[in-house]
């Protein structure tokens, strides 16, 4: 089934794709490594099950990429929202280099009190406890141990190794 005013349309890239409150905006060149990387952020996180399998079934099934493709080419952009921790979060794809904010290249995370962050050494989960004078002071969520760490010791969960924005353009 081809959406109504998308007939003989596609979608061109780059393609940006973001996880409101989880994944900030990446570019890739294809839409296909777009989707892939789409799905392994979302897969990890705590949705319920209808969630889980209704993004499964759009982001992975064998049509994905023209389904997708069919929005792209008559919108410029798809948005998808999902309930998580007692909000909605929305999930954007959009085509041609439009994109609201910094790309994943550009992006620069400051961490903020309360947040969760990991060790770039380790990647071992701590949340900021306070942020001043160009130090953070972190709790291991493990152990319950303080430490002072500098802003560039941190990076945001979804920078783990075999995280969201580990996938990047050059996967093409």
């Amino acid at each position: 089934m081809t959406i109504p005013g998308t007939e003989g349309r596609t979608a061109t890239g780059p393609f940006i794709v973001s996880i409101e409150d989880v994944a900030a905006p990446a570019t890739f060149k294809s839409l296909e490594t777009a989707l892939a990387a789409l799905w392994e952020a979302l897969r990890v996180l705590p949705l319920g099950w209808t969630q889980f399998n209704a993004y499964q079934y759009f982001l992975n099934r064998p049509d994905a990429v023209e389904r997708v493709s069919e929005f792209l080419a008559r919108d410029g952009w798809l948005e998808l929202t999902f309930a998580m921790a007692g909000r909605s979060h929305s999930v954007r794809v959009r085509a041609g280099g439009a994109v609201d904010g910094p790309t994943a290249d550009a992006v620069a995370w400051t961490p903020r009190e309360g947040q969760a962050a990991c060790l770039r050494s380790t990647g071992e989960a701590v949340k900021v406890m306070d942020h001043r004078a160009g130090l953070v002071n972190v709790r291991l969520l493990r152990g319950g141990i303080e430490r002072t760490l500098k802003p560039s010791d941190l990076i945001p969960p979804d920078d783990q190794p075999g995280g969201f924005n580990s996938w990047t353009a050059e996967r093409d």
